[in-house]
């Protein structure tokens, strides 16, 4: 006499079942609470990074710019209260040509160009520094509250550095 047994398999036919997609929720959520502060701070390193080569980028651009003309009337004017800079062509006017307002997490903390006491980076038309002094400017992510550095030395080299300048 045969007998007929039945196993079940341990496959649902039908597809997932409820408890396998709630194991998969509750594990997502985990990885999601542990990874989502971190992404904030990668976040915030991402833009000052960012800030910083533009900033770089802006100012050599400048340089070249008073290279080209021979001119000494290309400046950089820093406002560390409103955290933004303007690029200033005073050949043509007193007017900014470019007004670059960086993002909420990224502060313009300092900027070391004091010549007439109004943060302003002006190049002579070799796009040294005017004065052959250089300086630097402090940039600071407000989540991480990371430093970067943007460094112009007497020279006219433009240069990022996570390190203050001595």
């Amino acid at each position: 006499m045969k007998r007929n047994i039945k196993i079940k398999s341990l496959v649902n036919p039908f597809g997932i079942s409820l408890i396998e997609v709630m194991i998969v929720v509750a594990i997502t959520g985990v990885i999601i609470a542990l990874v989502l502060p971190d992404f904030n701070r990668l976040i915030g390193r991402y833009s000052l990074e960012c800030v910083a080569r533009e900033m770089v980028s802006d100012i050599r651009a400048l340089q070249q710019n008073a290279i080209k003309d021979e001119s000494f009337g290309y400046c950089v004017l820093f406002d560390n209260a409103a955290d933004c800079y303007q690029l200033i062509n005073t050949g043509t006017g007193v007017n900014a040509y470019k007004t670059i307002k960086l993002p909420a997490g990224v502060n313009l903390e300092r900027s070391t160009f004091d010549q007439t006491n109004d943060k302003r980076l002006f190049f002579t038309a070799s796009g040294n520094p005017f004065g052959g002094i250089g300086g630097h400017i402090t940039l600071q992510d407000r989540v991480t509250e990371d430093y970067l550095y943007v460094i112009i030395d007497s020279v006219g080299r433009v240069r990022i550095s996570k390190s203050a300048p001595k």
